[in-house]
């Protein structure tokens, strides 16, 4: 796709003739700001594969602990 200048230019163009929703926009800057991959669980997956280790969202701080009652 894309040998001929011009075909290359109209497949470009075609990429912006949609509007993104504010929803699409928000999760793009987000992803964006905290440089996550954004995208199905099975792109994260592919992602985490190829650089070996966990992206995405993780929780801050230690994990909660819970006593019992008893």
């Amino acid at each position: 796709m894309g040998m001929v200048s011009e075909d290359r230019q109209v497949t470009y163009r075609e990429l912006f003739r949609h509007h993104l929703s504010d929803a699409d926009i928000y999760k793009i800057r987000q992803a964006t700001h905290y440089c996550h991959p954004l995208g199905n669980d099975r792109f994260k997956e592919k992602i985490e594969s190829m650089l070996e280790r966990k992206v995405g969202y993780a929780g801050h701080g230690r994990p909660c602990v819970r006593h019992g009652s008893g």
